[in-house]
């Protein structure tokens, strides 16, 4: 193969227009007559009936019209003949679905209870979507660990109880969702492959597909993507939703190309489907999306008509970084168009939405539209005003990320330290299995000497449990520290991450381009992440490398090398495998002092 799995699923961060979930999410939504919803309630036999219709309306037809949902909310409580735990269960599922768009905590909040409830009256599927709710929207604003733990909880649910109506492999592919989020790349593959070797419908094959596509053009590799995604494109039994991602990742993968009249043509079809069948969310980020590209080719009358429609009131609501794009798409289309008060009240609204749901870092150039706004306005004390604020905001994210990366550098560093671990426990675990078995037959051919057999057997037993012990603990450290990597990993421009380190006053280079550092004799060979690129020779001593370089992310393994942790993929015993293949040895002490 041309790339590895880990490749393959490298940067595996494009957006997904939300996790997978059931048919219904993906159903087109259509406006809903709810006075003609309840006359449909009335045909119910009786209340708990009329729950599940409640359920599942609110499910399918009004998961994304919260006054519709609230308003079922109250309907719910006026059943007189169910029961109040089912009432309150069956309620707060409906109000965790009506708060998903405006207030993230109320939303989480109702789901667990709702959850714990469904669960105790052992509504098996009801708890199911409960849990794919809940977990979704712990993965949606960064709980890794918590999404992990739900999903993962369900599927033993979903095990143990035999529920056999709810596709198991909704849950495998919201894991896989996670997991690519937080670097697990091969962890994300194996839950990808489940769901497509358990998925009969063209739609959620597609919908894997698609995604898979988007990486290899990231990885630059654009025939392969538009290879794997082209199918896709003549399937015509797709669900709207579905048929709108596929001409979109198709879009971004020819302009990743370079070819700009393609991906224009397939947005477009991307935008006009989601619009076309008022596809929740995703019809007005593709809307945006249009715009923002048509602005970058100077077609204005274009980008003014995605104006009108996106000013519709069907796009008053939606998710917070949603409607912030929207905002600051509206407010670079009226800076163009000279429209300063328009800039600013547009930007105005960004930025609020982006302080009360803590997404500032959405914001990006905000300021500096604002600043040009004053500017046109002959303003010039609110222009410096705002220009110092475009500032501090570009500091504060070049800072949030600068943190995020040394402590990613100080997990992977752990992680490499477990992962050890976990391998030395199963290599005893696997050496006491291979002697028990030995025993065993020994103890089944000879009946002399039964009481020392018995003994070495005990104790042999024992020495598994605590090696199965060992194993399961190591097991779940390694799994809590990959999952913590990168919690909510946004890949940002190089500029505003980088960390560079004077060796000396004539060379600077930045953290992430060093691979590793070897003495020679009162020189030091510089190895670069640019293997095309030769060792720097520069006269210096390893001792004054190791003082000046960060500690966070430079460690001496040996009396003459000096190792980046950012480049280390493994190891083993005592060799560090880096990215590029190259393999270091490493000292004995310095290898304790490796894992301190």
């Amino acid at each position: 193969m041309m790339f590895s799995i880990r490749s393959l699923c490298f940067l595996l961060l494009t957006l997904f227009f939300g996790i997978i979930t059931e048919l219904a999410l993906s159903q087109p939504r259509q406006p809903v007559d709810f006075e003609g919803f309840r006359s449909a309630l009335d045909e119910a036999q009786s209340d708990d009936e009329k729950l599940e219709s409640y359920i599942s309306f609110s499910f399918t037809e009004f998961r994304n019209i919260p006054d519709s949902l609230f308003k079922i909310a109250q309907e719910i409580e006026t059943l007189e003949q169910a029961s109040a735990k089912r009432k309150d269960a069956y309620r707060n599922f409906v109000l965790a679905f009506a708060w998903r768009q405006s207030n993230r905590d109320s939303s989480r909040n109702y789901a667990e209870r709702a959850s714990d409830q469904l669960k105790e009256l052992n509504n098996h599927v009801n708890y199911l979507r409960s849990q794919n709710l809940l977990g979704s929207e712990y993965a949606r604003y960064g709980n890794t660990l918590g999404a992990e733990a739900v999903f993962m909880q369900a599927l033993e649910y979903q095990s143990e109880n035999e529920v056999t109506d709810y596709p198991e492999h909704f849950f495998y592919g919201n894991l896989g969702n996670i997991y690519s989020r937080v670097g697990a790349y091969d962890l994300a593959v194996e839950m990808y492959r489940y769901v497509l070797d358990n998925s009969e419908r063209s739609s959620d094959r597609c919908n894997i597909l698609s995604t898979l596509a988007v990486n290899l053009s990231r990885l630059e590799n654009y025939k392969r993507a538009q290879e794997t995604l082209s199918p896709c494109l003549d399937e015509e039994d797709l669900i709207p939703p579905i048929a709108s991602v596929v001409q979109s990742n198709m879009s971004q993968i020819m302009l990743d190309s370079g070819d700009i009249t393609s991906g224009l043509k397939y947005l477009e079809q991307a935008a006009a489907i989601s619009f076309e069948n008022r596809v929740p969310n995703m019809e007005l980020a593709h809307q945006v999306r249009l715009g923002r590209l048509y602005l970058e080719q100077d077609m204005l009358d274009e980008a003014e008509e995605i104006e009108i429609r996106i000013l519709d009131d069907r796009f008053r609501s939606g998710p917070p970084n949603i409607l912030i794009d929207k905002h600051l798409f509206l407010a670079e289309l009226s800076s163009l168009r000279r429209d300063y008060d328009d800039v600013l009240s547009y930007s105005n609204r960004a930025i609020a939405l982006a302080r009360q749901m803590n997404m500032t870092p959405l914001l990006k150039d905000v300021y500096s539209l604002r600043s040009e706004a004053y500017i046109g306005l002959d303003n010039l004390d609110e222009a410096i005003d705002a220009a110092n604020s475009q500032i501090e905001l570009t500091t504060n994210i070049s800072r949030q990320k600068e943190n995020q990366e040394l402590a990613n550098a100080k997990v992977r560093h752990q992680l490499i330290q477990y992962e050890t671990e976990l391998a030395s426990s199963q290599t005893v675990l696997n050496n006491l299995t291979n002697q028990l078995g030995v025993v065993g037959s020994l103890f089944l051919l000879l009946s002399l000497g039964s009481g020392f057999l018995y003994y070495r057997y005990s104790n042999s037993k024992a020495e598994q449990a605590l090696a199965i012990k060992k194993l399961s603990e190591s097991e779940t450290r390694r799994k809590e520290l990959e999952l913590a990597i990168k919690k909510q990993k946004e890949i940002f421009d190089k500029k505003d991450t980088q960390v560079f380190v004077h060796i000396n006053s004539s060379l600077m280079l930045a953290v992430e381009d060093i691979r590793y550092i070897q003495s020679d004799g009162n020189y030091v060979r510089i190895f670069l992440a640019d293997e095309n690129k030769p060792p720097i020779l520069e006269r210096c001593t390893l001792k004054h490398c190791e003082s000046i370089l960060p500690e966070d992310y430079f460690r001496k393994v040996h009396r003459s090398t000096i190792v980046n942790l950012l480049h280390i993929v493994q190891v083993d015993g005592e060799h560090l495998t880096l990215k590029d293949g190259t393999t270091i040895k490493m000292a004995r002490r310095a290898k304790k002092e490796f894992f301190t």
